[in-house]
C-alpha cells in the first residue's frame, strides 16, 4: 500500500509543476509512473483569468469518479507570487502562502489547528504556480552560463527550500 501511495504523490507533484505552465486554461489526465499511460490516477483541469493585471489560477484535480481531492487558487503578477491557497480534501488540510511586507507568510490548518509561520521574502521565490515563468525569466542567465538560485515555497511543511538551475549542456534535437 505505501508504494501505491508513493507513486501516486510522485504522481501529483508531477501535475503540480504542470499548473506552473497555466497561462491559458488546459485539463490533464495524471497517471501512475510507470504505467505507460494505461493506470489513470487523477484529472486535472486548470483556468487562468487575468483580474486588474494579476493573473488567478485555479487548479482543480479529481479522482476518477470525479470528486474533488485537491483545489488550488494561486495569484500572480508576472511571475512573483501574491497568494497560493491549497485545499488538500482527502486528509481535510488547508495550506495558504501569502507574500506581503516583504515576506514569505505561511498558514496550515489540520484537524482544526491553525499553525502558521514567516520567512523574509528572498530575491526569487517560487510555487508550482509561478516556476514556468522564473524559469522563463531567468533563462538568459541559464543559457549563459550562470547559476539560478531559488526558494521553493512548501505549504505542508510552512517553510521555503532552496533549489539551484544550472546549465548542465547543449543539445541539437
Amino acid at each position: 500500500m505505501t508504494t501505491g501511495i508513493l507513486r501516486a504523490f510522485v504522481g501529483f507533484v508531477a501535475a503540480s509543476v504542470m499548473i506552473s505552465m497555466a497561462q491559458a486554461d488546459y485539463s490533464a489526465v495524471v497517471y501512475e509512473q510507470g504505467s505507460n499511460k494505461q493506470k489513470e490516477l487523477f484529472k486535472q483541469k486548470v483556468e487562468v483569468k487575468n483580474i486588474d493585471g494579476k493573473d488567478h489560477v485555479k487548479a482543480v484535480f479529481t479522482d476518477l469518479e470525479g470528486n474533488v481531492i485537491i483545489e488550488q487558487n494561486v495569484i500572480l503578477e508576472g511571475s512573483k507570487v501574491v497568494r497560493d491557497e491549497l485545499q488538500q480534501k482527502q486528509t481535510n488540510e488547508v495550506g495558504l502562502i501569502e507574500v506581503k511586507d516583504g515576506k514569505v507568510h505561511f498558514s496550515k490548518t489540520s484537524d482544526g489547528k491553525t499553525k502558521t509561520d514567516t520567512e523574509d521574502l528572498g530575491k526569487t521565490f517560487v510555487v508550482s504556480a509561478s516556476f514556468q515563468r522564473f524559469v522563463k525569466d531567468s533563462w538568459a542567465d541559464v543559457t549563459a552560463g550562470k547559476t539560478v538560485a531559488f526558494r521553493y515555497g512548501v505549504w505542508d511543511r510552512m517553510e521555503t527550500v532552496g533549489f539551484e538551475i544550472t546549465k548542465t549542456g547543449t543539445e541539437t534535437v
